[in-house]
């Protein structure tokens, strides 16, 4: 008879650890997507939120089945003696080595969600009972790890989004869940709330823009030699930005647009945004003033660059390039140990190229 109960609380001890094994293999990421795919998504659900009303019930029969497997060794050989009680001691460590451990690991083996599916079911009435136990055990546990409550600022808040985002991106690339351009495309989204406007902001040597004294002819030359849809406009010097200037207004005017006509009335006020703005504020600000450029400002309020809509985007999707748009090489490789670098090129990508340290 001992050896048959023997035998069952082995089974109940293999059951509880392949359970718990493929629960703590796949990771929370892992979890929710078995919960989605899963006939009955709520079956997770409870345990996604709170890992302890598994695992406590688990440990809890654990703890029983350990406990009763040792009565009966015990009453199997008898405690009457220093052998038998280190036998008895050498049988329980090899109980719990094979059925709670070795034994479990096996049949999770490279398959977790698929045992979980097939256990989890049959052990949620389970845990359903024993849950007035258990959720006492679980709130205990809970309050004496809660650190004493202080106030969380919403740089810390978006400190630990940010930190959650980065490592559900590494565990999804880890699980073979998300591949390379998906990565980069998830890792932009998440660097995308950190980057400044000066980061992705056209410089200020590179922007093309016009006098505000300028006739409408000039304009159209400056459209047809640099082909872009809006133009910064200047008084005396980039510095003094009056607005910016559109071509679609020059179509509307259509005949009424003389070559000789000036260019002020035609101007709009322009956007002005901080280089140490962040991106989505700056993107919210393009979405209440209805706009899609701003002018980029230093510290001093002088001019330091140009930011569009597009530039915004690019910082998550990538370089967006149009049918105007001419792809330049940043290094240029002269020969005989010569190269040409543009104002643009990185720091690093240049040590890289010439496979030197720049400090």
């Amino acid at each position: 008879m001992i050896p048959l109960l023997l035998f069952l609380l082995g089974c109940a001890a293999i059951y509880l650890g392949a359970l718990e094994a493929a629960f703590s293999a796949l990771m929370r990421l892992s979890l929710r997507l078995v919960a989605e795919r899963s006939n009955r998504p709520g079956a997770l659900g409870d345990y996604l939120d709170d890992p302890l009303l598994l695992f406590v019930p688990v440990r809890l029969l654990l703890g029983l089945v350990t406990g009763a497997a040792t009565a009966l060794i015990a009453q199997l050989i008898g405690v009457d003696g220093a052998h038998k009680l280190a036998f008895v001691l050498i049988s329980l460590a090899g109980f719990v080595l094979v059925c709670e451990l070795l034994l479990p690991l096996l049949i999770v083996g490279r398959d977790p969600e698929r045992v979980l599916e097939i256990l989890l079911p049959t052990f949620s009435p389970v845990a359903k009972g024993l849950s007035p136990i258990t959720g006492w055990i679980a709130r205990s546990v809970a309050t004496a790890k809660r650190p004493p409550a202080t106030p969380i600022t919403p740089d810390e808040a978006a400190e630990e989004a940010n930190l959650a985002a980065k490592a559900y991106i590494h565990t999804a690339e880890q699980e073979g869940l998300i591949e390379g351009e998906e990565r980069r495309l998830l890792q932009s989204i998440v660097d995308f709330g950190d980057t400044l406007v000066r980061e992705v902001m056209t410089p200020r040597p590179d922007i093309v823009a016009i006098r505000d004294d300028a006739t409408i002819g000039d304009l159209r030359a400056l459209f047809q030699e640099q082909e872009y849809s809006r133009f910064p406009v200047f008084k005396d010097s980039l510095d003094n930005i009056a607005g910016f200037v559109f071509v679609k207004d020059v179509f509307a005017l259509g005949p009424r647009a003389q070559d000789s006509s000036p260019i002020q009335p035609l101007v709009r006020p322009a956007s002005v945004a901080p280089e140490t703005k962040r991106v989505p504020e700056l993107l919210k600000q393009f979405q209440r003033q209805q706009t899609q450029c701003a002018i980029v400002v230093d510290e001093y309020g002088g001019t330091a660059g140009l930011v569009t809509i597009e530039d915004l985007l690019e910082e998550i999707v990538g370089e967006i390039r149009d049918e105007y748009d001419v792809e330049s090489e940043l290094i240029v490789d002269e020969g005989n140990g010569r190269f040409l670098f543009t104002g643009k090129v990185n720091v690093d990508e240049v040590a890289q190229r010439l496979n030197v340290e720049i400090e």
